[in-house]
């Protein structure tokens, strides 16, 4: 933990004592930082999936599949295809991601009320922990109108939801959670807590003047690592589905026919993706936190 900050010559913008973090407000800046990385990513993410799905992709020779398919997926697809499934995916994204952020600083401020408003921040383990509640909730919350029951074209509606929380089948909202609230945890409960801590005590040591460049190189590597610890989590959804869809009987019975076939592939195939994904996390993490300064400064809200 940070010492107190008795010195007096110290710029009086250096504090975000001043920032009334309100509920409404944080998940507003967050959801706008996510509808912008999300949003200018989108379409390179949306054909790094594409390419990985035709049949002449070959992981270790990128550079053939991108001139070879590029062509013919322009041909197929055109440039709309590339913002295919743009609103839901962007949308989704960026409520998770303003909920979390949300729900993080008033559990923050409510557990650690000297640390956060006396001092300089709280200890990365203490951001860390603030950041998995924040994302725990936001699952709880969020999963059974974000997400679908098994597929996309079963969403869970309205009354799904009040049939289940009256006959007491709460787990039937969450079928996946084995899988979904691991990834996320560690995808952005861990992630926010880092880059809360990375940037308040970076701030600090630089006197605020940190060039937004380097704010979105030290979001984009602590997004990276987040990503990497939780893809197999992900992936180990995605591939359960596929074998639900196989064999809604005993999908077990293809996931390990899989895992016989592949090893450990399994778990980590496709995880070079990330390098593309994690640029739209990185970019909605500068804004966020900038939105943040802004609003410390009284500039902003």
């Amino acid at each position: 933990m940070d010492p107190p900050n008795n010195n007096p010559n110290t710029n009086k913008n250096l504090s975000f004592k001043e920032v009334d973090h309100s509920i409404f407000v944080d998940f507003l800046c967050g959801a706008l930082g996510g509808l912008i990385g999300k949003g200018l990513f989108y379409p390179f993410e949306n054909y790094q999936k594409i390419l990985s799905e035709r049949a002449d992709y070959k992981a270790f020779k990128r550079r053939e599949a991108y001139f070879s398919g590029t062509p013919k997926i322009l041909q197929e697809e055109g440039l709309l295809g590339l913002f295919k499934g743009f609103i839901p995916n962007v949308a989704k994204y960026s409520v998770y991601l303003g909920s979390d952020l949300a729900i993080f600083y008033q559990i923050k401020y409510a557990m650690y009320p000297k640390e956060t408003i006396n001092r300089r921040d709280i200890t990365v383990k203490g951001n860390i922990f603030c950041g998995v509640l924040a994302s725990l909730f936001g699952y709880a919350l969020l999963t059974p109108l974000l997400e679908s029951k098994g597929s996309a074209k079963n969403p869970v509606d309205l009354s799904t939801i009040n049939n289940a929380l009256k006959t007491g089948k709460i787990t039937t909202l969450y079928p996946y959670w084995k899988y979904e609230l691991p990834y996320a945890l560690l995808s952005r409960g861990i992630l926010i807590g880092l880059y809360e801590a990375k940037f308040k005590k970076q701030y600090y040591m630089m006197q605020g003047r940190i060039p937004h460049f380097m704010r979105f190189l030290d979001a984009y590597a602590l997004a990276l690592f987040s990503a990497f610890i939780a893809y197999p989590f992900r992936h180990t959804k995605e591939r359960m589905i596929d074998a639900l869809e196989k064999n809604p009987q005993n999908p077990e019975v293809v996931f390990r026919e899989l895992a016989q076939k592949e090893g450990s592939k399994l778990l980590l195939k496709g995880i070079s993706k990330i390098f593309a994904t994690q640029l739209s996390t990185a970019l909605a993490l500068t804004v966020f936190f900038g939105l943040l300064e802004k609003r410390k400064d009284g500039e902003l809200f």
